[in-house]
C-alpha cells in the first residue's frame, strides 16, 4: 500500500480524532475556572472557622457570665442593696435569653 491509499483508508479514523480533540477545547479553561472555583470555597471555608471560632469564644464568655449570675445569690442580694436592681435584672434576663436560646 502507498501513502495516499493509506491516508484515504485512514481518513474516517483521523476524522473522528479530530473531532474528539475539538470537542475537548473547552478542557483546559474549565480546569482554570475549577481551580479559581475550588481557590474560593477554600478562602470562604477559612473565614467560616474564624468565624466559628469567635463564636465559640464568645459563647464561653457568655455561658462563664450566666453561670456567674446564676449561681450567685450574694451578687443578687449586693446589687439589692446598692441600689443597682435594674442593672441586675437586665443582665439576668439578658442571660436567661442566652440560656433558653441553647436549649
Amino acid at each position: 500500500m502507498d501513502t495516499p491509499e493509506t491516508i484515504i483508508a485512514n481518513a474516517e479514523y483521523h476524522a473522528t480524532l479530530l473531532k474528539t480533540i475539538a470537542e475537548l477545547d473547552y478542557v483546559p479553561q474549565a480546569r482554570k475556572n475549577q481551580e479559581a472555583y475550588i481557590k474560593d470555597l477554600e478562602n470562604q471555608v477559612s473565614k467560616n472557622d474564624k468565624h466559628i471560632k469567635q463564636l465559640a469564644e464568645k459563647t464561653k464568655k457568655e455561658r462563664k457570665e450566666h453561670e456567674v449570675l446564676r449561681d450567685s445569690t450574694a451578687r443578687r442580694f449586693a446589687h439589692k442593696m446598692v441600689g443597682k436592681k435594674e442593672q441586675y435584672a437586665a443582665k439576668e434576663s439578658k442571660e436567661e435569653r442566652w440560656a433558653y436560646s441553647l436549649g
